[in-house]
């Protein structure tokens, strides 16, 4: 029988963890240069030049062919520099969380799969449907991921009627429409339109990662 008492990080996945624990040192450097432990001011900024994502810097590459690991690194470490410590707080909370429910759902392999491919996708868009020079930064845009899988795993599992079945994308529906209104009111950056294509890439990840994922959707959808 399983201890209710146990820790929570006892059960979490080890990708999970190694996925999440960047983000923690990344962020606790920061800290520590920002509280003058160690360090030079200004290394939160240089990093996210250096190693955030800039639509820019795709752009070029995609004009001149010149794909040099500076170029695609940017892809990966985006996930793991935040704007500032409650950006690390909020997307490495939704990573944890979400990423425990898909790697059990689905398994480890396709947590870290949706995790990445959905970062690098909503990237993509982001790049090539919006005119933001803004970076993208954090594991935003990967979360919406797994909330995309998250989507799946729930709708696929739901009984009833198709209004039933439709509650599983309450929760994608709530953040987009905040990520919105913020966007709207305090002149926030366009990075909805990246969250959103992840969210969409990785509901249709999860479905063909999952064993016959794409015929229980279609199922679902019949008879809904």
């Amino acid at each position: 029988m399983q201890n209710p008492n146990a820790p929570i990080v006892n059960t979490l996945p080890a990708t999970v963890i190694l996925v999440f624990l960047p983000m923690v040192l990344i962020e606790g450097y920061f800290a520590g240069v920002e509280a003058g432990l160690f360090g030079s001011k200004g290394v939160r900024v240089f990093w996210i030049q250096e190693y955030g994502y800039w639509p820019a810097v795709t752009e070029r590459a995609a004009q001149t062919g010149a794909w040099g690991m500076d170029v695609l690194i940017r892809f990966f470490s985006f996930n793991f520099i935040n704007i500032d410590f409650l950006g690390t707080i909020f997307s490495g909370v939704m990573t944890l969380a979400l990423g425990k429910f898909v790697a059990d759902s689905l398994g480890e392999m396709a947590f870290v799969a949706i995790f990445f491919l959905s970062a690098i996708f909503g990237a993509l868009i982001y790049t090539f449907l919006s005119a933001e020079t803004f970076p993208l930064v954090g594991a935003f845009p990967a979360a919406f991921g797994l909330i995309g899988a998250f989507s799946f795993v729930l709708f696929t599992r739901a009984g009833g009627m198709l209004t039933h079945q439709l509650r599983a994308f309450q929760l994608l529906g709530v953040l987009m429409v905040l990520n919105w209104i913020f966007t709207l009111f305090f002149g926030a950056a366009n990075t909805w339109i990246a969250e959103l294509a992840a969210a969409l890439f990785g509901f249709a990840t999860a479905a063909l990662l999952r064993p016959g994922g794409v015929q229980i959707l279609l199922n679902k959808i019949r008879r809904g």
